[in-house]
């Protein structure tokens, strides 16, 4: 049985953060949360400086991990693997 511990918005919207899936609109998409409850979260990771976060090619806006959010991606696989 696998416990997911991590199962929040915002661990979700860092855990998908990849170089194949760094634009806003698809990580909402794989998250499976209205973008409305997105934006506002990303918008305090931002302010937490675990993202950053700018437009590319228009309106798409592209999305990366800090150093910071790096380490917190770490640690949560981390944990999630301790609990497989």
């Amino acid at each position: 049985m696998r416990i997911k511990i991590t199962n929040g918005v915002p661990e979700r919207i860092i855990m998908n953060i990849s170089e194949e899936n760094n634009y806003a609109s698809k990580i909402i998409r794989n998250i499976g949360s209205t973008q409305a409850h997105c934006v506002e979260v990303m918008r305090d990771l931002r302010e937490k400086k675990i993202i950053t976060q700018r437009e590319k090619d228009g309106r798409k806006v592209h999305i990366e991990l800090t150093d910071k959010g790096k380490e917190i991606r770490y640690h949560l696989n981390a944990i999630t693997t301790l609990l497989i």
